[in-house]
């Protein structure tokens, strides 16, 4: 397939994506303003109708931005979508999470990268955490259960689960990577700190497939100062940091906002790899991000989302052989979740809750749903679907 001819990128139009921010919008505009660059920026925030004072706060101490209110809460494509509908100059459009905080050397990078390289539609920087860790390691006799910070991270003599302040659990040597600052609790009992100096970790530098083909975060906790400066080619690029060519949208197209949150840039990604596009990922282009701030409070509505886009983007996008092993697998799994469900229950003599059994069929029919019709578009009786 021929690619249309590029031209140099002269002309960048950053846009930001916010919903109740108002914490933290601040610090990403701070850190945008203070942008390196010898082009033309244009900041443009789109506001998906947050109720926290977020556009007020746009609108008062950052009148230099753009700022578009959306009515409704569209999503994290459809907020970028509205920022897209009139790009005017602009050669490429640098997608930044509000809750990511750049360096101010971080767009030079990205847009020499597409200049060396005409095929490249996206160049993505490398997320870092915000916050820096020390390696600490447990003792012997590993407790069954390990809390720190507020988060369970070790449960039971095999299981571990991994959230909030510990990014890395080694399997050899029994560390744990914890953020700076977060209790840790009897520290002289079971664990205690191996290296004095602290450093950065790695939450993003692309995305790639797992084997379930889930999207996953390319270099998850890789220790910054172990990361190669080359650049580099990826399989897919994550819209928390990217700068993309306007010939790659004007060519694959512009976000499914039917997706809402999750998945929604691998969609994108992937028509784009489809039609012969290339991706890169630059590692000298860095930011901070403020891991979670600003994903949905409501966990079983996004675990809705996650599952449901999952499926309805690798059966867009992947083999016969990938569909069928990922609609199998969330099959499989789902029946796992209700036996061993309905097998807990009957152990402690209680009533079974059916309430993940609901909502991964919620997900399967919704999935279903979505790519039955084909066009990309809610109706509203999907919205009966929802768990």
């Amino acid at each position: 397939m021929v690619l249309p001819a590029v031209g140099p990128v002269r002309s960048v139009r950053v846009v930001v994506v916010s919903f109740n921010n108002v914490t933290f919008i601040g610090r990403c505009l701070d850190a945008l303003a203070r942008t390196e660059w010898t082009g033309s920026t244009e900041i443009v925030v789109v506001d998906n109708a947050s109720t926290d004072g977020t556009a007020e706060y746009v609108a008062t101490h950052h009148p230099e931005v753009t700022l578009i209110r959306s009515a409704v809460n569209t999503g994290f494509g459809g907020g970028v979508n509205l920022a897209l509908a009139d790009l005017g100059t602009a050669d490429a459009v640098a997608l930044v999470n509000s809750d990511a905080f750049v360096s101010p050397d971080w767009l030079g990078p990205l847009v020499q990268a597409l200049d060396a390289h005409p095929n490249c539609g996206a160049a993505n920087a490398v997320l870092i955490f915000d916050g820096r860790y020390r390696r600490r390691r447990l003792r012997a006799g590993r407790p069954s259960r390990l809390v720190v910070g507020g988060s369970v991270v070790v449960e039971g003599p095999q299981g571990r689960r991994l959230s909030g302040p510990v990014v890395r659990l080694g399997r050899q040597d029994r560390a744990l990577w914890v953020a700076e600052g977060v209790d840790v609790g009897p520290a002289d009992t079971w664990l205690e700190p191996t290296e004095p100096d602290a450093f950065d970790v790695v939450n993003n530098a692309g995305v790639e497939l797992t084997r379930w083909l889930y999207g996953r975060d390319r270099n998850l906790g890789q220790r910054a100062d172990q990361l190669s400066d080359e650049v580099a080619p990826i399989e897919f690029w994550s819209g928390g940091l990217v700068l993309v060519r306007r010939a790659y949208l004007d060519d694959v197209g512009h976000f499914d906002q039917s997706l809402f949150l999750y998945y929604e840039d691998l969609d994108l990604a992937w028509r784009g790899r489809r039609r012969g596009w290339t991706y890169l990922v630059v590692p000298r282009a860095r930011a901070r991000h403020g891991h979670g701030l600003s994903a949905s409070a409501d966990s079983a509505r996004a675990e809705f989302w996650k599952q449901r886009n999952h499926l309805v983007v690798v059966t867009r996008h992947g083999t016969w052989g990938q569909r069928a092993w990922v609609w199998g697998a969330f099959v499989a799994l789902a029946l796992r979740r209700l036996a061993l469900g309905i097998a807990r229950a009957i152990g402690r003599g209680e009533r079974p809750d059916w309430s993940s059994w609901r909502a991964d069929r919620a997900a399967g029919f919704a999935a279903w749903e979505m790519l039955r019709r084909r066009d990309g578009t809610d109706r509203p009786g999907s919205r009966s679907l929802l768990p």
